[in-house]
């Protein structure tokens, strides 16, 4: 069980990481998203907030979770601090391609 479940969370790490890997290239002469983060030294993160274990709001209105506790370890590893804004789940990829969000 624990092989699978070690399996399992490094997949999900592997898909994160692949998704943005098209992110560090520049465009133009444009700032990359990573490097963009990087500047403003705020990693924001845009979640549901309602689908536990990988997300959920606890009774004091913290967002909390895998997902959140993933990004917190990129946001450290980045060295920028994290910023998690809960929205609806209609909303998140509207928010996404607004550039209101990183991922």
């Amino acid at each position: 069980m624990k092989f699978l479940k070690a399996i399992f969370l490094f997949a999900l790490a592997l898909t994160l990481l692949s998704a943005c890997a098209h992110m560090v290239e520049t465009d133009g002469g444009q700032p990359s998203v990573l490097g963009s983060i990087q500047e403003r030294g705020e990693l924001v993160v845009g979640t549901a907030g309602s689908m536990p274990p990988l997300n959920f709001t606890s009774k004091d209105g913290e967002v909390m979770g895998f997902e959140i506790d993933l990004a917190g370890d990129m946001a450290q590893a980045m060295g920028v601090t994290l910023n998690v804004q809960a929205m609806p789940f209609a909303e998140l990829l509207p928010a996404l391609e607004a550039g209101k969000l990183d991922m």
